[in-house]
């Protein structure tokens, strides 16, 4: 059982609905994991006073209204705690959701779930979580239990999205469920579904979800590996096989560069001589001299006959970078231009163009741009 089609429990709209939520396949949708568990073995007793961290009740609607206040309008369900004998009582409260009168009314049982708060001397709860509690064959994945709580899906109540995951789990073969890869010999993954859906205890869903988070970063660095194997093979240009720029810049320097500066730019240099692209991530503290570094990079750049580019997050800092640059490279006879939303210098033959998202929204054209830096703020 792989697809939607397969899933025969399923209703047509609720097809629909999974699928414009952008699940596509029965194991999608096993991947959407629950963002909480109630445990419904217990509940709360009912706050008699506000605060505190949000609670789960079981109760029975004593009463509904619809009123307004404030200019809003709003529906009011008064909710009884008839296991504990009928003496406590909870207001829950809706806005602006006019169809509630629809899904819970006076004789319901509920199961709520949300944060108690004061209210003109009332306790209340607004728009809590809430399920209608039905005899049905499936009441046993949704009392009695720890129930497994998933972010709402448009079209599909939350009792009708366990339903599904139930029946899927159950109907799914275990074939389907194994991995193009294992994270985990001693876990089996079909186990770690079955956890982290329906588990029998809340410690069951700390090792379901570790195995999963391990999956998840094991794919992730598949992914670096795959792209670092396709941009080894792609062709780049040759830079940085003349230097004279570099040495004029080194000699002209009131100081001398920091032992890691000499290696960062040695790296930079090794990186450019080869014919695939660089892509290399510079990072280092605030005043640890990276700009000096990319200014290297650059200046090898344009001794090869092309240009450069930097890009900064802000207005301000690009023009900050602007002065920088034109203050250490002007005097080695190389055109420095500022392009962002309010300022064009001298762009039109720049070597090196220092700018914000305009580099790539607005017009500035280059001639040949072959190096480009990304000026980040953390």
């Amino acid at each position: 059982m792989n697809t939607f089609e397969e899933l025969s429990f399923l209703k047509g709209r609720e097809q629909e609905a999974l699928l414009a939520a952008g699940f596509s396949s029965a194991l999608d949708l096993l991947e959407w994991l629950p963002k909480r568990y109630e445990d419904r073995r217990r509940f709360d007793a009912f706050p008699a006073q506000a605060g505190g961290p949000p609670v789960c009740l079981r109760g029975t609607v004593i009463d509904t209204q619809r009123k307004r206040f404030g200019g809003k309008g709003f529906y009011e369900a008064i909710i009884e705690d008839v296991g504990g004998g009928g003496f406590s009582r909870m207001t829950c409260r809706w806005f602006n959701m006019p169809f509630m009168h629809k899904m819970i009314a006076a004789g319901h049982e509920v199961v709520l779930y949300g944060k108690p708060k004061e209210s003109a001397g009332r306790v209340v709860i607004d728009h809590p979580e809430f399920e209608v509690v039905r005899e049905d064959a499936l009441d046993s994945i949704h009392l009695e239990c720890i129930v497994p709580i998933y972010k709402n899906v448009s079209g599909i109540p939350q009792r009708r999205l366990r339903e599904i995951m139930y029946a899927t789990l159950q109907g799914i073969s275990v074939d389907a469920l194994e991995p193009l890869y294992n994270v985990d010999v001693s876990y089996p993954r079909a186990e770690a579904f079955r956890e982290v859906h329906f588990p029998g205890e809340l410690s069951q869903t700390d090792a379901a979800r570790r195995y999963f988070a391990k999956e998840e970063f094991f794919l992730q660095q598949l992914r670096v590996v795959w792209r670092r194997a396709r941009s080894q093979e792609m062709t780049g240009r040759v830079l940085g096989k003349k230097t004279t720029l570099l040495k004029e810049f080194y000699e002209s320097l009131p100081f001398d560069l920091t032992g890691a500066q000499k290696r960062s730019v040695k790296e930079i240099v090794g990186d450019l001589r080869v014919a695939r692209p660089m892509n290399r991530l510079l990072q280092g503290d605030v005043g640890s001299g990276k700009t000096f570094v990319a200014m290297c990079a650059m200046l090898l750049a344009v001794d090869s006959g092309a240009q450069a580019a930097l890009m900064a997050p802000t207005q301000i800092l690009a023009e900050q970078h602007y002065l920088t640059f034109a203050k250490w490279l002007e005097p080695l006879g190389l055109r420095i231009g500022l392009a962002t939303a309010d300022r064009r210098e001298e762009i039109h033959d720049a070597q090196i163009v220092i700018g914000t998202h305009a580099l790539l929204y607005d017009k500035v054209e280059f001639d040949d741009l072959a190096l480009v830096g990304d000026r980040r703020t953390t």
